[in-house]
């Protein structure tokens, strides 16, 4: 190998450390609750910076190799795809692990032009190993990116509907029904809808809202009792806008145990719910046949702080659907699932919705909305 190769080779090694070191720090800073808005920021820059440094060793891996480039991918996106020729399947290996961390870096730092140029580089250089059981759901990642980029973020929906054609194309193993319907696992047959209320509505929805009440009642207490001792935890920081707010939770239900310190604060939920096999019961015996991923049921308070935004994603699976009981509704906040308009959450009501749609949501109120969740398994199953 010429020696110059090399010497990219090693400044690529040691690009990526350091972005891995740096981004276990941000994370740390991220997940940490009541960190400064000073320590926040400081994190942000020094990932902006390392991540910055790692992918201009990229490029010039990349102005080092062979590029062979073809106007599209699958006929349907307009634009060039370029792939690189590589020495040998370590050179390849590093340059797809420090793409992978590039995408992660930018997609955390919300820099959307760059995580959408090498979003597309990774499709190209195909950074999903076609060998490996979860290929479907690693390449869909990057087509799901690629649509939610272009239409949530850069403005652009005719792009977005290209990335979407391109990906049913390729991965026609899982079609997605719609460009905002794009869970990674995603089960066929299966009914697509944004929305389950009314007659599609769980029956515990309705039992959930019999007994508000005593619910409301349980959780204001367990609320005042914790309010400083630390049991909220962060969801998913990198789904809120940086400097935005909160999105914390409890889990009374995860991995298929029940915490019997929050049932006892909250017997009137784990009652109900205990009893529900859509919920608290084992996986339905279709979901054992393929590959999925290692999903399993929840229910948890999700407390949304003020002028939190939780911007456009989409869940990982199709066959796992979410209802939310209002518990504490301030003026302020709103859900969007799916192209339609927002909606309210309101106290004492249920709203149930396929979260592998599209969705985001936002507290543009004074106050924090609480609000129970309770997940179960699609009825078509």
């Amino acid at each position: 190998m010429p020696s110059s190769r090399l010497l990219l080779l090693q400044q690529l090694q040691m690009a990526l450390r350091e972005t891995f070191e740096v981004m276990q720090q941000f994370k740390a800073v991220s997940t940490q609750g009541g960190a400064s808005t000073a320590a926040a920021s400081s994190a942000s820059e020094s990932m902006r910076i390392v991540a910055k440094l790692l992918a201009s060793v990229v490029e010039k891996m990349v102005a080092a190799r062979s590029v062979r480039c073809a106007e599209n991918v699958s006929g349907e996106v307009s634009g060039q795809i370029c792939t690189l020729e590589f020495s040998c399947d370590a050179e390849l290996g590093l340059v797809r692990e420090s793409v992978s961390a590039l995408l992660k870096a930018f997609g955390d730092l919300h820099e959307y032009e760059l995580e959408a140029k090498y979003l597309t580089f990774a499709v190209g250089l195909e950074t999903c190993d076609k060998s490996s059981n979860v290929y479907v759901m690693c390449s869909g990642h990057l087509y799901q990116r690629l649509i939610i980029l272009s239409r949530h973020h850069l403005s652009r929906p005719e792009k977005a509907t290209e990335w979407y054609r391109a990906a049913v194309t390729k991965r026609d193993q899982a079609p997605w029904p719609s460009e905002w319907h794009l869970g990674l696992d995603f089960r066929k047959g299966l009914r697509s809808q944004p929305f389950w209320d009314g007659d599609d509505a769980p029956p515990f929805a309705g039992l959930l809202e019999e007994n508000f009440k005593n619910i409301r009642n349980e959780f204001d207490a367990f609320r005042r009792a914790t309010e400083s001792d630390g049991v909220w935890s962060q969801n998913d920081y990198f789904l809120q806008v940086p400097g935005s707010g909160s999105w914390t939770e409890v889990n009374l239900f995860q991995a298929n145990t029940w915490d019997p310190r929050l049932c006892a604060a909250m017997p009137t939920v784990c009652g109900l719910l205990q009893q529900v096999d859509a919920v608290a019961g084992q996986p339905p015996p279709s979901l054992a046949k393929g590959d999925t991923l290692q999903i399993t049921n929840q229910v948890a308070i999700f407390r949304l702080e003020p002028g939190t935004h939780l911007v456009p994603h989409a869940g990982p699976s199709n066959y796992r659907l979410y209802c939310h009981l209002g518990l504490v509704v301030p003026d302020g906040p709103y859900l969007r699932v799916g192209p339609g308009p927002p909606r309210q959450w309101a106290e004492g009501r249920t709203m149930c919705f396929d979260d592998s749609f599209v969705h985001e949501a936002w507290n543009n109120g004074t106050e924090p909305r609480y609000v129970l969740m309770a997940a179960w398994w699609h009825p078509d199953l």
